[in-house]
């Protein structure tokens, strides 16, 4: 009798136990996903700062070499890398963020989409010289940002 009631309490214990070390999984879990959402949004967060700081540099770059009477085409290897950046704000930023982002910055596509082919450090169309592992291909991030 005695070692019944001793495997019944040995057994309340284990099952106690583990009902305790499920919870507390659940907890870290539970933290784990909260902590990556904050994380996350703050790095969303970044990089829409450094987006925009991009954009209005660019813009008074073209705004500068326009009132000289020039036509400001930006280089494709400081385009491609915010184009890449704007297409990952999609899900963070709402969507009238979004649309001015790509607004603007689709000035700047239509100028490397337009200029000539021998220029290929402009021209988005001519064949990318040089590229590295971490230069992004060209024209399937053309095609994505004009599908966005």
């Amino acid at each position: 009798r005695k070692r019944a009631s001793r495997e019944a309490q040995r057994q309340q214990e284990a099952d106690l136990e583990a009902k305790h070390r499920r919870e507390r999984e659940g907890a870290l879990l539970i933290q784990r996903v909260f902590r990556g959402l904050r994380v996350r949004r703050r790095w969303l967060a970044a990089e829409d700062a450094t987006l925009q700081k991009q954009l209005r540099d660019l813009e008074n770059v073209a705004q500068i070499v326009r009132g000289k009477g020039q036509l400001f085409v930006p280089p494709v290897a400081a385009l491609l890398p915010m184009m890449s950046r704007a297409l990952r704000q999609r899900s963070g930023a709402s969507p009238e963020d979004r649309v001015q982002i790509c607004s603007r910055l689709a000035v700047f596509v239509v100028a490397c989409l337009r200029a000539p082919l021998a220029a290929p450090k402009l021209s988005l169309c001519a064949p990318a010289v040089g590229t590295t592992a971490s230069t992004p291909d060209r024209m399937p991030l053309v095609v994505r940002f004009a599908k966005s």
